[in-house]
């Protein structure tokens, strides 16, 4: 199995934050985890990180070349998720979260869940510069719009070039 193409990272990403636990810092068919469920954790982490992207107006996948820093930010996040739950997966003989203290009462695993949650925030916050589907006030309307049947609606109210700030006219009284 390979990860999908709307991955960001590859499983050298997690070999490189959680590759301690295995032998030989590498994963492969008779590790735990295996190298196969490494990598569905990837495209698990990534569908999360596209399906915020989508809901929140970016376009899906983010392309490397265009969008570079954001690119290496998704990266970074999806390789984030799947080690977080990739450290659940490991027998307690061979892991010991207690040991892998960054902070008191906060665990590797934890860490990393928290990354991955900062992401998906920053995703939700639009805090991400990459390429939209639509702009961000692509659904505001100021003054005329359509009705239901493509009928253009005249504004209630008008200002006038000369007008002083503050004074409104209604349509029609001019």
């Amino acid at each position: 199995m390979a990860v999908d193409t709307n991955t960001y990272a590859e499983h050298e990403d997690v070999e490189r934050l959680i590759g301690d636990i295995v032998l030989n810092r590498e994963f492969d068919p008779t590790t735990v985890p295996t190298l196969d469920q490494v990598e569905a954790e990837l495209d698990a982490a990534a569908m999360d990180l596209n399906r915020e992207l989508d809901q929140t107006g970016y376009t899906v996948p983010v392309v490397e070349a265009d969008w570079p820093t954001s690119y290496g930010f998704l990266k970074a996040a999806n390789a984030y998720g799947a080690a977080a739950v990739l450290l659940s997966t490991v027998p307690s003989e061979g892991y010991d979260p207690v040991e892998e203290v960054e902070t008191p009462g906060i665990t590797r695993a934890q860490t990393y869940a928290n990354k991955f949650k900062s992401a998906l925030k920053a995703i939700r916050e639009s805090r991400l510069r990459a390429a939209r589907r639509k702009g961000r006030l692509a659904d505001a309307f100021a003054g005329s719009q359509e009705t239901d049947e493509g009928a253009t609606k005249l504004p209630i109210f008008t200002r006038g070039e000369d007008d002083y700030p503050g004074r409104r006219t209604l349509t029609g009284e001019d």
